[in-house]
């Protein structure tokens, strides 16, 4: 599979195809926030989950948000995994406010400037398909995005777009809803 499936799948089902992609496993993840000296996040909803964090309560428990987070990696980690108290598209939701988290504190690091030595920085905890020629004519763009913070949006699928459904196996999955997606799709991508 790989990136080539993901972007069949993004075609087929969405009518786009994604041209570059980050990857990075856990200890890559928690490098790479901890590298960046942690990240603050503004976390939309609380959560509270069980966890093996030094933040622990007594049981177990870690309980964040809403509001402003400071985070570690691991913490980072841990909020955008944890599963049992709430659902998969909370999951999104706060795997998209860490993604901004770390994009702003790239921004306040002067990630612009710093774009080749980031680059070979992360490229141990990264696989890409992303050149770091790319990658610096991207990072021209942050200036403007800085200073246009507001109209920076979020878009993510729900449970109202979606069809939940069993396969023949017995598993539960969610199928896309065209006729709701479309929309959310074309206002995302700015298509008139």
């Amino acid at each position: 599979g790989g990136f080539d499936l993901t972007q069949e799948m993004f075609q087929y089902n969405f009518g786009f195809t994604p041209d570059y992609y980050l990857l990075t496993n856990f200890q890559g993840f928690v490098s790479i926030i901890d590298s960046l000296g942690g990240i603050t996040v503004y976390a939309g909803s609380q959560l509270s989950d069980t966890c093996s964090l030094p933040i622990a309560d007594e049981e177990g428990y870690c309980t964040m948000g809403p509001g402003r987070l400071d985070m570690d990696g691991a913490t980072a980690l841990w909020y955008v995994r944890s599963r049992y108290s709430t659902s998969d598209f909370d999951r999104t939701r706060r795997a998209q406010e860490v993604m901004k988290a770390t994009f702003f504190k790239l921004m306040n690091l002067n990630a612009v400037a710093r774009a080749p030595e980031l680059y070979n920085a992360f490229r141990n905890n990264v696989e890409t398909n992303l050149s770091l020629d790319v990658a610096v004519s991207l990072a021209r763009f942050a200036p403007d995005i800085l200073s246009n913070t507001d109209k920076i949006k979020q878009y993510a699928i729900g449970p109202r777009e979606v069809w939940a459904w069993q396969t023949p196996e017995g598993a539960q999955v969610l199928l896309p809803n065209p006729d709701l997606i479309e929309p959310l799709l074309f206002e995302a991508l700015n298509v008139e």
